[in-house]
């Protein structure tokens, strides 16, 4: 931006340039093009880069170290001299008299050639200038500043994204009902499960509908990261005044800023995530424990609402993972779902007997280890009754307690509380694999750079 430019008055001039130099001192950069400025203006400056005509560089570097510079190449500035009028002065080719044309365009090739050389800030600048390197113009592009620490960019993301929720109601509903809208069909569809011969299939159905929330998970990370981050005065606001980029853009495009780090970002989403996933899995939990007739026990409660939150979690990530190296949404969902249908698949109601290979791949999927959870304490205690029709040539009916049904399905004798640590482990893994994912996609490997902020 050029701060003194014309129209704007001598008080205007300084105040913009102040405001630049505050938000300098906060770790950002600021590019300034400028022609002519006051003594007081040219203070305030912290290097500068001094073109000849044609786009030479005569000078860059510290602003205080300018006039020394020049000093040291016989080009003293009067004391009562603006310093921006004298530097203008010995890069300017004087054009009026033949004789002063020739004498200065040798001073100003004199003056590119001599900064063009290694040594050119050596002597005459002041203690330690020997160990000054000099900015090129071609290096400028190359100047990086400090990303923001951690305990500041995690503070300062974690208010933009409360900020953005609040100001986005439809991403609390986005956030809540979906699970909760989940649970409602479920209580509305199984309750309430009997225990007649048919009531087998219903509690296994209820149990297999619940992979259902892998893909709400999915789900969830799209609405949040397709969203519009509200706009926020701070030092991670780059985007105010563009169109509204996407949350995941507006990471990408100040990740290449380097305002903050990768996992700032990240613990930001997650603290942001957690409250919401916590308590929609409670409601859930709630509507399947009494309307749906599960056991309405301290266990069950807790067993369903863990289940749920690593569920839903765990298709989060999944989620944050293809979003991640797919930039098109539409086809991260269509890749995302065809994973997700293959673990709902293979969760081992519809497939009990499953192919080695297959079999193999499952033990990754917190899918299965869901059903080995909820089945067996949904199903504790619980007998079964059959009509005289329906009873075997013995008498007895095909399947008359829990236990019968966990034979049935290949599920007996599983410890459910091992099985729900196994899904915790899973579901911290899978948030590890996304973080990865996400570093990785910013590394300086180059995989994830940005085209018009957006990779």
């Amino acid at each position: 931006m050029h701060p003194n430019r014309s129209g704007l008055d001598a008080f205007t001039a300084g105040s913009i340039l102040t405001v630049l130099r505050a938000l300098a001192d906060e770790g950002r950069t600021v590019i300034c093009t400028i022609h002519q400025s006051r003594n007081d203006l040219f203070e305030k400056f912290g290097n500068v880069l001094l073109l000849a005509r044609g786009g030479s560089a005569v000078y860059s570097g510290k602003a205080a170290q300018m006039l020394p510079y020049f000093s040291s190449l016989g080009h003293t500035c009067p004391k009562d001299c603006n310093p921006a009028d004298f530097c203008l002065d010995i890069v300017t080719v004087d054009l009026q008299q033949e004789d002063r044309e020739a004498e200065s365009r040798a001073r100003v090739q004199n003056l590119i050639s001599r900064f063009s050389h290694p040594n050119a800030l050596a002597g005459g600048v002041g203690k330690g200038s020997e160990n000054r390197t000099i900015s090129l113009p071609a290096e400028l592009g190359q100047m990086k500043r400090d990303m923001a620490p951690i305990s500041v960019a995690y503070s300062v993301l974690l208010r933009r994204s409360v900020l953005n929720i609040k100001r986005q109601p439809s991403l609390i509903v986005a956030r809540i009902m979906q699970v909760l809208g989940l649970g409602i069909v479920h209580a509305l569809f199984f309750a309430p499960l009997k225990n007649d011969y048919y009531s087998v299939q219903n509690r296994m159905g209820f149990v297999q509908q619940l992979s259902s929330l892998y893909f709400v998970g999915l789900l969830q990370n799209v609405a949040i990261c397709m969203a519009h981050p509200a706009p926020l005065i701070s030092p991670f606001a780059d985007f105010v005044g563009e169109p509204d980029p996407h949350e995941r853009d507006v990471f990408y495009k100040e990740s290449d800023d380097r305002a903050y780090s990768t996992t700032s970002f990240f613990l930001a989403y997650t603290t942001c995530e957690i409250p919401f996933e916590i308590s929609s899995c409670l409601l859930f939990s709630l509507l399947t424990d009494v309307p749906v007739g599960l056991p309405r026990t301290a266990e069950m409660f807790f067993m369903m609402a863990t289940i749920v939150l690593c569920v839903t979690n765990c298709g989060e990530s999944l989620g944050i993972i293809f979003n991640t190296f797919f930039q098109h949404t539409g086809f991260s969902i269509s890749v995302t779902s065809t994973v997700l249908g293959l673990g709902v698949a293979m969760a081992g109601i519809m497939s009990t007997d499953m192919p080695t290979f297959l079999d193999r791949i499952n033990y990754i999927s917190p899918l299965k280890y869901m059903m080995q959870c909820v089945a067996p304490v949904s199903l504790k205690g619980v007998m079964f009754t059959c009509e005289d029709w329906q009873k075997l040539p013995s008498g007895r009916c095909p399947v008359e307690n829990g236990d019968d049904v966990m034979r049935l399905y290949g599920i007996d004798g599983q410890n459910p509380w091992q099985n729900l640590a196994i899904v915790v482990g899973i579901t911290v893994t899978y948030r590890l694999v996304a973080y990865s994912a996400v570093l990785a996609k910013r590394s300086r490997w180059g995989m994830g750079k940005s085209v018009g902020g957006a990779a």
